[in-house]
Formats: structure tokens, sequence, C-alpha cells
């Protein structure tokens, strides 16, 4: 989706997008504005010529960063519709994680690994999930009281 596009379908003149974007790209890291946000030039027509104009390619997650800062009916919308689908992945996650402690033995076999090391890895990616994100969101707790001890962050 180009900026152009996104002005139009927030009802923005483009030149207000520009700055919304280039207000954006100094606070983010500068992978993240490389992979995100290609700057490119087009021709337009002036009457007495033509200049370069200037926009931007925004992938998906450049257009969510930038419009969940703006208001109004449209963009209330999209937050909401973002919401709802951000809520139907976590509860399709939250389904899985079950089946996958369940699993640990078909993929320890899988791996040739042993099943003690599986769920060792299993116990560290959980708890890296809790500490970024909370441990509420990824179920640390409820993990461990399923195995019924707490497992070593590092088997030798």
């Amino acid at each position: 989706m180009t900026s152009l596009q996104v002005a139009e379908s927030f009802e923005k003149e483009h030149k207000n997008m520009l700055r919304d974007i280039e207000a954006i790209l100094p606070q983010v890291p500068e992978k993240f504005v490389k992979l995100n946000f290609e700057l490119y030039e087009y021709p337009i027509e002036t009457g007495i010529g033509t200049r370069m104009a200037k926009s931007y390619l925004l992938s998906k997650d450049a257009f969510t960063l930038l419009t969940m800062g703006y208001t109004g009916e449209k963009a209330i919308a999209f937050k909401v519709a973002y919401i709802a689908r951000f809520n139907e992945m976590e509860e399709a996650l939250r389904h899985t994680s079950a089946a996958a402690v369940t699993s640990s033995l078909q993929v320890a076999e899988a791996f040739e690994k042993q099943h003690l090391h599986v769920m060792r890895d299993i116990r560290e990616i959980l708890s890296k999930c809790s500490q970024q994100f909370g441990e509420s969101n990824f179920g640390l707790s409820s993990f461990q009281s399923r195995q019924n001890k707490e497992m070593p962050m590092y088997v030798t």
C-alpha cells in the first residue's frame, strides 16, 4: 500500500500523511524502517512541466504502526478489527499450546533429542516470552503445574 492510498482511505491530504510518516521514522529502529517504509518518487504534471513527488510504499506493519495513532471513524474501525483478529489468534494459540506440550515426546523423537532436552527448550521459550510479554499471556504457571515440578533451565 502506498502513502497516497492511505491518505485517500483516511481522507487526509497526502502532504499531511508524509508529515506523519516522517515524524514516525526517527522513532523506530533503522532495521524496521528499511524493511517497512520504502521511499519512492513519481511524476506529477504541473501545467508547466513535470516534477517528481515523493511517496512511501508501506508494508502491513508500517501501515499498522502509522494508522494506530489516528482517530476518527475509519481509524477506530481499523483498530477494532485489528483487536478482534488479535484476540482470535490469541485464542487459537491458547488451544494449540496444550497440544504442543502433550506432543513433546513426538518432537523429541522427530529431532532425535532426549525428551528432557525438548522440555527444557519449551521451558526456555515460555520463560523468555513471559519475561517479554507478561506471564499471564503465556501460561507459564499452568505449564509448570502440568509438569508438577519446576523444570531446570539448563540440563547438563
